[in-house]
């Protein structure tokens, strides 16, 4: 089969050009070397994931065990980072952030300087913290229903952290759509 056959062929599957036969197609008519598909590849879907709600979204106290739920178009597999932000300015530094990585099935909480994380297997019964909270894996955890993640979290604030905290929800997908951090989903005071 010639190049330009493999090409029709795969546009004749309903696959799509994808980016393989992008690609193919420039080199085709900028008579560039002849090559032939190896498979047909679909472009990656267009979107982004959405943050859909934090429960609480608003409150007072210490502890704080929240449920945070993302959506994506492509099902909820498709989601591969969904992290809740907790701090008084958009920065994961000096804040309690945690997040969830597909496919480990660990939480992390990022550490005070805002790069690196501690993980948290949602298997135990340990803990991780930094300066400003402590995560739990007793009482969190993570579910997938169609095209929704959900991530419940335990969250104790430490003393220092006191004042009124925006929540912020964050997700990226597979083809690395990511939702916008703002606005805030929510607000919560610490004592």
């Amino acid at each position: 089969m010639t190049p330009l056959a493999n090409y029709t062929a795969c546009r004749g599957k309903g696959e799509g050009v994808g980016i393989q036969g992008i690609h193919f197609l420039r080199q085709v008519l900028a008579v560039t070397v002849a090559i032939g598909l190896s498979a047909c590849a679909k472009a990656p879907p267009a979107g982004a994931p959405v943050a859909v709600s934090i429960t609480p979204s608003k409150g007072e106290g210490a502890t704080l065990n929240f449920s945070a739920t993302y959506a994506d178009a492509q099902g909820a597999g498709n989601i591969k980072l969904a992290g809740v932000l907790i701090n008084d300015v958009l920065n994961g530094a000096n804040g309690c952030y945690v997040i969830y990585l597909r496919p480990s099935k660990i939480l992390r909480l990022v550490e005070d300087v805002g790069i690196g994380s501690l993980p948290l297997p949602l298997d135990s019964q340990s803990k991780v913290e930094n300066s400003q909270c402590i995560l739990y894996a007793d009482g969190s955890s993570v579910t997938q229903s169609g095209n929704e993640l959900t991530v419940k979290a335990a969250v104790t604030f430490k003393p220092k952290f006191s004042g009124t905290k925006d929540i912020y929800l964050y997700a990226e997908n597979l083809y690395g759509g990511k939702t916008p951090l703002v606005p805030a989903k929510g607000s919560w005071v610490v004592p």
